[in-house]
């Protein structure tokens, strides 16, 4: 995140998985990231998936969404 980003401060977690053979240039990658947003509370979700074979991109897809946040108080 830079100064510039839009989206303002956030904070939350992310999962990264790679499998491969950098030998053959030949990788697959998902990666999942959770975040809530500090100024709105919404919580966004950003998926990306993808393949690449004999260093040839044959495989992407990327999602991005944002979810309203319900807050319950006592």
């Amino acid at each position: 995140m830079t100064s510039n980003d839009p989206l303002g401060p956030r904070a939350g977690h992310g999962w990264l998985f790679e499998d491969g053979n950098l030998n053959q240039a030949t990788v697959r990658v998902a990666n999942l990231s959770i975040m809530r947003l500090e100024k709105t509370g919404q919580v966004l979700v950003d998926f990306r998936i993808g393949r690449t074979v004999n260093g040839q991109s044959v495989e992407r897809f990327d999602a991005f969404f944002a979810l309203p946040l319900a807050v319950r108080r006592p």
